[in-house]
C-alpha cells in the first residue's frame, strides 16, 4: 500500500449530513448511509450509482478528541446539483490536489493507510489543507455503502507527524471484518 499524489476536478454532490460528536457519528453515519441507499432513485442526474462519497471538512480532523461537533456527509456524485430531494443537501468540492491510498480490509488495514499518509505527507513536507475536504470512495456496485464510520476512525490530524508517532486509532467493531476496498482522500 502507498500513496499517490493525485488531481480531482470539480465534483457535484448530493447527499445527506450527520453532525455531532464522535460517538453520535458512530451511530448517526451508517444511518445516513443507509437512508441515502434506500432514497437514491429520489437524485437525478447519478454520475455512477455504485460510487459513493464519504464527505469530511478537513478542519474536523484537527480538532482534538471529543472537541467540538464534527460533519460527516454521505453523498453521489451529479452532473447538476439543481434538484435536491427533502431531507438532503447540494455540495461542491472544488478541484483540489489529494494524497490518495487505497484500503482494503479492516482495523489493521485502516490504520495501515493512516500511517503511509503521514509518511506521504511527512516524506514530501506537505500539510493537509485544512480548508478543503477529505474524502472517502467507494466503489462497489454490488453492497450497500458501508456500514459504519471507518473514515472518522482514521483521524487525519496525525497526517503530518512523524509516521512512527501515528497512534493507531480503534476502528468500529461493525467495520473490521469488512475488506471491501476503499479509498481514502486527504486534501492537499
Amino acid at each position: 500500500m502507498s500513496a499517490e499524489q493525485v488531481r480531482m476536478g470539480v465534483m457535484k454532490l448530493i447527499g445527506i449530513r450527520s453532525s455531532g460528536s464522535r460517538e453520535e457519528l458512530a451511530a448517526r453515519v451508517p444511518k445516513a448511509w443507509r437512508e441515502l441507499a434506500s432514497r437514491l432513485g429520489e437524485i437525478e442526474n447519478v454520475v455512477d450509482p455504485g460510487v459513493f462519497y464519504g464527505v469530511v471538512p478537513e478542519a474536523d480532523h484537527h480538532k482534538l478528541e471529543g472537541q467540538g461537533s464534527y460533519t460527516y456527509l454521505c453523498c453521489a456524485r451529479v452532473r447538476s446539483g439543481r434538484s435536491v430531494p427533502k431531507g438532503m443537501e447540494s455540495l461542491i468540492v472544488p478541484a483540489q490536489r489529494y494524497a490518495q491510498v487505497t484500503v482494503r480490509g479492516g482495523t489493521a488495514e485502516l490504520t495501515k493507510a493512516t500511517i503511509e499518509l503521514a509518511r506521504f505527507f511527512a516524506q514530501n513536507a506537505l500539510a493537509p489543507n485544512k480548508k478543503a475536504f477529505g474524502l472517502e470512495r467507494f466503489d462497489d456496485a454490488a453492497t450497500p455503502p458501508p456500514r459504519s464510520v471507518a473514515g472518522l476512525a482514521i483521524r487525519l490530524d496525525q497526517v503530518g507527524h512523524d509516521p512512527s508517532e501515528v497512534a493507531p486509532r480503534q476502528v468500529d467493531a461493525e467495520r473490521t471484518g469488512d475488506a471491501r476496498p476503499h479509498v481514502l482522500l486527504a486534501a492537499l
